[in-house]
């Protein structure tokens, strides 16, 4: 049962670098053109991953492109916005950001985290520190009982 405890901790810490990993957050800046940076939680720029622009609410595709060394993706907007962003990687990391223009005016920013999955992970930590903590609590007391129990026989 110890060995138990001990590797639900040790799959609870490592869990912490997966956490702050699956994470993208963005920055979107609006000028005579629309760029929107993108950078994993540790800082380190979302570079050289593949881009779709696109206006929202229209079935065809916009065009594609790539974030630069920086994690820029840069585009002129043609038509209306709101615009969708859609940047992912090979691995599975990614942002889907909503560009709108009636809530980032030009010269503005905006920025946030870029996937509601990062706060799944968040709560699978937390679940899984929990259970890690309660069989830790469990291990404990069971073996207190069990050398009491000893002491008096």
């Amino acid at each position: 049962m110890r060995r138990i405890a001990w590797l639900v901790i040790a799959l609870c810490a490592g869990s912490v670098c997966d956490v702050r990993g699956h994470e993208v957050h963005h920055d979107v800046g609006v000028g005579e053109a629309v760029v929107v940076t993108l950078r994993y939680a540790d800082g380190t720029p979302f570079a050289y991953e593949e881009a779709e622009v696109r206006t929202e609410g229209s079935p065809e595709s916009g065009f594609f492109t790539r974030s630069d060394a920086d994690g820029r993706v840069v585009f002129v907007p043609e038509g209306e916005g709101p615009w969708i962003v859609r940047v992912f990687s090979a691995d599975g990391h990614g942002a889907e950001v909503r560009v709108d223009p009636a809530t980032v005016t030009r010269g503005d920013h905006a920025s946030g985290p870029a996937s509601p999955l990062s706060g799944l992970f968040r709560v699978g930590f937390g679940v899984l520190l929990i259970l890690g903590l309660f069989t830790l609590l469990a291990q404990f007391t069971r073996s207190r009982r069990s050398a009491g129990g000893h002491d008096h026989a």
